[in-house]
């Protein structure tokens, strides 16, 4: 889907007082791929694939994934994630018990915020959404590490919330977890913004749920735009 212009949609921007935002992608990056990170560390432990080949696997697991539930670790289904993008990227051996140490490593490395990147813009934008008395939340495809990643990072201050995946048991762009986070916030939908870089999880997964939806594509430009409807008012 092309996009001319970052656009804020609404017919109610009047009326938005409380803000989700999607998290990878739209807030912070990981600071190397994935498959430069699977590469590097799986090399560690004597499973080797180059990190082209590895980026190829994981794109192609994940989607083939089903998303994990309330009731499943969350380290459980990772496991099975990794260890099944080690084996399409035809890394002999990189499968049971023997993969343990490897996938620990891993698992353990995309914890910490030194994995992740913040955009450059993200600090001032959530400072002046916050001084602007707006309630600001996080609603992510992600599991139980997005908490600590934050707080790492400095960005968990500015958040009422966070709201994740694996926690809700649905996965953008189903209704369910726009439904359960506005629940959540204690707002109306139509007092609620989804700000996002997905077209299908965060554009059009906001939109069915009934949220004014903020599409970011990065590739034209940043967060910075965010506060133009508020500062029209001013």
């Amino acid at each position: 889907m092309h996009v001319p212009e970052i656009r804020y949609q609404s017919a109610h921007s009047r009326e938005v007082r409380c803000l989700f935002f999607d998290a990878v992608g739209t807030l912070i990056y990981p600071a190397r791929s994935v498959g430069e990170t699977y590469s590097q560390i799986g090399e560690q432990f004597g499973f080797q694939a180059d990190a082209e080949t590895l980026d190829a696997a994981f794109r192609q697991v994940f989607r083939v994934t089903d998303p994990p539930m309330p009731v499943q670790d969350d380290r459980d289904w990772w496991r099975t994630l990794v260890e099944a993008t080690f084996v399409q990227a035809g890394v002999s051996g990189a499968s049971g018990a023997g993969f343990d140490s490897c996938f620990d490593a891993l698992f353990g490395y995309y914890a910490e915020g030194a994995a992740w990147r913040v955009y450059v813009e993200v600090d001032q934008v959530l400072r002046d959404m916050k001084g602007r008395g707006l309630d600001l939340w996080v609603l992510s495809n992600f599991d139980g590490r997005l908490v600590s990643i934050l707080e790492d990072l400095g960005l968990a201050k500015y958040f009422q919330g966070i709201v994740y995946s694996s926690d809700v048991g649905f996965s953008k762009p189903a209704p369910e977890i726009f439904a359960e986070a506005v629940r959540r916030s204690g707002y109306s939908v139509s007092a609620c913004l989804h700000i996002g870089d997905d077209p299908e999880a965060d554009w059009q997964g906001g939109a069915s749920a009934g949220l004014a939806v903020y599409r970011l594509d990065r590739s034209i430009g940043d967060l910075t735009g965010l506060s133009e409807p508020w500062a029209k008012k001013t």
